[in-house]
């Protein structure tokens, strides 16, 4: 009797293991969801698959964390429900996306779940701090419920994003979805019942420039694996790449997890640069960010000396690449510190570039019109290889000379300068403008030509 109860035991343990399910739209995310992942570039055979099947993905070591945050469309911006609906949810893609003027941020992809299916409706991005929608012509179903063993569905999408008067970009194709297996999977997070879904998507990327009508056309394919769970409202996990001649190679691989820390196995360089080192009074400056490697796009602190500056379109001193306007004349020192994340707010694991007088801010009329008192003449004007200063300007004590070109691009730089002339041999032909900073932050501006 004890045998056979052990036989029973055994054999429900066994089908309990392997037992399949149904994913329907209760096992989707909802609006105000928070969601955990872990990411990793841990090399398996993430292609095997078949029913009543085990998939041991339990020695995934994590190299980062994220989160999914599902934000209701009013949250987001009220403009998007608009276009969206009250019952759209969005999820953050990017801080930001381009550079300089064309520069998106708060990217969102935003959703719907229905009985039937669970849809990308569109897309939202703030442009220079407006909204801007764009809804999806033909919806992108990401599923088609039920999802169980041996669904196959197949569906199209259409989607353009319009910059009034500068572009448009537009993605069209098809997804190709079929649940290819069932069984159970085991990741560090934990042992689940799945099934498999592989997920084939063949679309065109296009983008048409206004001055260009004919637009340029990019193909593009990605095939992604899910292993779905009930009530786990992400895939237990997902691993998106590119598949050629039978060889697939993984590109993104995450999965659902619990919060860990993860020691980094690089640490950041702070680097970073504006689009224009000299500019007028209200302005706006875009600093791009090139630290690598990037952590996210929250692990960033900016500092502006002096504070006559103000973050605009949106952008904080927190932002990966902010936008800057300053309110006063004269010469900006910009700092970038980067943090490892989880550390945020130490020492430990961060990197700061400081970039001293990196920005010089005149009045709207131009350097001549700052104030007369801050005005100096060098001499020769024209020169080839040496200038001199006016003897009046020599008052002070110079911390430190700047010279830029047209540009607005620091061509020299000398600290503590304790003579009245400077060897500029080496400068390149053209008009140059020259600022002596002396010990209390005063500035002193003039022009020169170099022969």
């Amino acid at each position: 009797m004890k045998k056979l109860f052990l036989l029973l035991v055994s054999c429900f343990t066994f089908f309990n293991g392997y037992s399949q399910i149904t994913i329907t739209n209760a096992d989707m995310p909802n609006t105000d969801d928070t969601i955990r992942y872990s990411i990793t570039s841990d090399i398996n055979d993430y292609t095997l698959t078949d029913t009543a099947y085990n998939w041991d993905f339990s020695s995934l070591t994590p190299t980062g964390q994220d989160l999914y945050k599902f934000k209701s469309a009013l949250a987001i911006n009220p403009a998007y429900v608009l276009s969206f609906g009250f019952f759209a949810f969005g999820v953050k893609l990017a801080d930001s996306i381009g550079g300089g003027p064309i520069m998106f941020r708060n990217v969102y992809n935003f959703y719907k779940k229905s009985s039937t299916k669970y849809t990308i409706e569109g897309y939202g991005a703030e442009l220079t701090g407006f909204p801007i929608p764009a809804t999806y012509s033909d919806v992108d179903e990401v599923y088609q419920f039920p999802l169980n063993y041996g669904r196959k569905d197949t569906s199209t999408f259409d989607v353009t994003i319009s910059v009034p008067t500068v572009l448009d970009l537009r993605q069209k194709g098809t997804r190709y979805n079929e649940v290819d297996g069932w069984g159970s999977i085991t990741t560090p997070y934990g042992t689940f019942n799945a099934i498999r879904l592989k997920s084939f998507v063949d679309e065109i990327d296009s983008i048409t420039l206004s001055l260009f009508p004919t637009p340029f056309a990019i193909p593009r394919t990605s095939t992604t694996y899910k292993w779905l769970c009930n009530g786990e409202k992400i895939p237990i996990l997902e691993v998106q790449g590119t598949e050629t001649g039978g060889l697939f190679v993984p590109t993104t691989i995450r999965y659902r997890d619990n919060y860990r820390y993860i020691a980094p196995l690089v640490y950041p360089v702070a680097d970073f640069v504006a689009d224009k080192t000299v500019c007028n009074m209200l302005d706006t400056v875009y600093m791009t960010n090139n630290t690598a490697p990037d952590f996210g796009t929250s692990n960033y602190r900016w500092t502006v000396t002096p504070s006559t500056c103000a973050y605009v379109n949106g952008t904080t001193s927190t932002s990966m690449n902010p936008n800057l306007q300053f309110s006063a004349y004269g010469l900006y020192t910009v700092e970038l510190q980067a943090v490892i994340p989880g550390i945020l707010g130490t020492a430990d694991g961060a990197d700061t570039l400081a970039k001293t007088d990196y920005i010089l801010v005149r009045d709207n009329t131009g350097i001549e019109s700052i104030n007369a008192s801050q005005i100096f003449t060098v001499y020769p004007n024209p020169a080839s290889d040496i200038i001199y200063f006016d003897e009046a300007t020599l008052g002070t004590e110079i911390q430190t000379i700047t010279i830029f070109n047209t540009s607005g691009a620091i061509v020299k730089t000398i600290k503590g300068h304790t003579t009245d002339h400077i060897n500029i041999a080496n400068l390149a032909t053209g008009t140059y403008t020259i600022v002596l900073n002396d010990k209390k932050n005063n500035n002193f501006y003039s022009t020169f030509q170099k022969d």
